[in-house]
């Protein structure tokens, strides 16, 4: 077919890439066209903050080779590689990552593949640089599965857009959906309309080139959380993309749990969650790094990993279906059907989603109800123990303390509820939150930022108080007149409770002894001494008024400082 092709196109979509993308256009300017017509070589910079111009213009395009570079607003890698398909003239057009180092070959064995299957869709494989681990190698042939050696071409159904060639007269306008904004779900929706059509897609086997992204550990499983991010957006835009198993079993195996579903799998969906957390997965991948460098077992090494990235495509697909799900608003390009009449938006898109939203809303209700019923009981078992001195307080604050994520605020609000004199509904207290005395009272809606101490306080509702504050029932808690005794030694001042009026805010590292009144607002890093007056704003060490949100107030604050 070379000797009937009059020109070639390759298209390469780029973002950031930088200096690297130098490599890749070194390759494909050296390659391998005898008996090929022209090549002209198109890249398209998807709006990077340094642009790729400079770079290409760099390049001086050998004979029978064309080189340019156009430039969009960043719109995603769907919309650059319509841009250069668009741009461009070839009679087959390769479409390849600005992250693909091409081997000489390449561009003639793509030919060759559309000369042996016409009308066809061809794509390659791509290997890790040579140098990655071999766990981590081992993780890539289960994860893509194994091709067999002796078929030059495999007929698959889900294309793989590395490295992939088209025929021009297939396609008239352009090849990919642009409203898609990962790469995943352009290839679903891609492999979906190939398939309503009836044009074949092939997995070249013996076409490869080489992956030039350093392989770790933390990228693999980056990637693989973005590839599942994709593909929730694939199932939440385009519902008619189900009709392939692969997408299926992932919306199946990663999506909410269903009544109907056995206690096995809801009990699985609920690990797989907890692990998914942010903290927890990062977490993960160091301990997989370091028994990559310290555990010698290659099969213990590789389930690890398989299990850490399991995690990751978890919450990928997850954050996927909150970014793309029932919330996320169609624009009218997405309503429309592509240039081919084929429309992936088949099934009511709000069906399913709602009933998995009622499902999780279920979920959520039960689980809220159970940390609120298993803190009602722990806290009267503790308030039990502390009245009757059998616990020091403080201590079961610094323990409650420790309980992580939203799990912990809901159960320290339903703890405190019986221990304290006073804890209000929608009270939060993040993590680190420790109180000095059961005594303490605290009103409705507020919020305590991470890591603050609270002495002995009376704090009223809709308090705000930031990360690190201090509260403290007096400026002089020790006694100190005595000269022969060490102060530690001379016993406490009685205490008296600081009061934090009604909707004030105090703001992070604060140290607060003396009481502030309704509304008013204590400055970051301000060491309070005298009375906050309401509606005033305190800031300094020691704090000062600085003015008044109330203009009523403004000459008596004036007179208190």
């Amino acid at each position: 077919m070379g000797e009937n092709v009059n020109s070639i196109s390759v298209v390469i979509p780029t973002y950031n890439r930088g200096e690297a993308l130098g490599l890749v256009l070194d390759r494909l300017l050296v390659s391998d066209r005898k008996g090929l017509g022209e090549v002209e070589i198109v890249v398209v910079d998807d709006g990077s903050s340094v642009p790729a111009a400079p770079v290409v213009n760099a390049r001086q395009a050998s004979p029978g080779f064309m080189l340019k570079c156009v430039r969009q607003e960043n719109a995603g890698p769907a919309a650059a590689r319509n841009l250069g398909f668009t741009t461009s003239h070839g009679d087959i057009v390769i479409f390849i990552d600005d992250d693909i180092l091409a081997p000489p070959e390449l561009i003639r064995q793509h030919v060759e593949a559309h000369e042996l299957n016409p009308s066809a869709v061809i794509f390659g494989m791509c290997v890790p640089p040579s140098d990655s681990p071999a766990h981590i190698g081992k993780v890539l042939e289960i994860i893509y599965g194994t091709r067999p050696n002796n078929s030059r071409f495999e007929q698959v159904s889900i294309v793989s857009s590395q490295h992939l060639s088209v025929e021009r007269e297939d396609f008239p306008s352009s090849v990919y959906a642009s409203y898609l904004r990962t790469p995943a779900a352009e290839e679903f929706e891609f492999s979906a309309r190939l398939w309503q059509r009836g044009i074949a897609i092939f997995n070249a086997t013996e076409i490869g080139a080489v992956h030039d992204q350093q392989l770790t550990i933390s990228s693999l499983c980056d990637q693989q959380y973005k590839h599942a991010m994709g593909c929730a957006e694939a199932v939440c835009k385009l519902p008619g993309t189900l009709v392939m198993d692969e997408l299926a079993k992932i919306a199946t195996a990663n999506g909410p749990v269903l009544p109907r579903d056995p206690l096995a799998t809801k009990c699985k969906q609920m690990a797989k969650a907890l692990a998914a957390i942010p903290p927890v997965r990062r977490t993960l991948v160091l301990l997989c790094e370091l028994t990559g460098r310290i555990v010698p077992s290659y099969r213990m090494n590789t389930k690890l990993l398989l299990f850490v990235i399991g995690v990751f495509f978890f919450a990928g697909y997850r954050e996927g279906l909150g970014r793309f799900g029932p919330k996320y608003t169609m624009t009218e390009d997405e309503k429309k059907p592509d240039s081919s009449g084929y429309d992936c938006h088949t099934e009511a898109r709000q069906d399913k989603p709602s009933f998995r939203g009622a499902t999780m809303r279920l979920a959520a209700r039960c689980l809220n109800g159970s940390i609120r019923l298993a803190g009602g009981l722990l806290g009267s078992l503790l308030g039990s123990c502390v009245r009757r001195k059998w616990l020091y307080f403080p201590f079961v604050s610094e323990a409650l303390s420790c309980v992580p994520f939203s799990v912990g605020w809901k159960l320290r609000n339903a703890v405190y509820k019986r221990i304290l004199s006073g804890c209000g509904d929608d009270t939060i207290l993040h993590f680190g939150v420790t109180l000095e005395d059961e005594r303490t009272k605290i009103g409705r809606n507020v919020w305590v930022s991470v890591g603050s101490y609270i002495d002995y306080a009376e704090i009223g509702d809709s308090v705000l108080i930031g990360p690190h504050a201090v509260l403290l029932a007096g400026g002089r808690a020790h006694r100190f007149e005595r000269l022969d005794i060490p102060i530690k030694d001379q016993g406490n001042l009685p205490k008296k409770p600081l009061l934090v009026g009604m909707g004030a805010w105090l703001g992070a590292h604060a140290t607060v002894m003396a009481d502030v009144g309704e509304h008013a607002i204590v400055g970051a890093g301000a060491v309070v001494t005298k009375e906050v007056p309401a509606y005033a704003v305190v800031g300094g060490n020691p704090a000062r008024v600085l003015y008044m949100r109330d203009a009523n107030l403004a000459a008596s604050a004036r007179r208190c400082s």
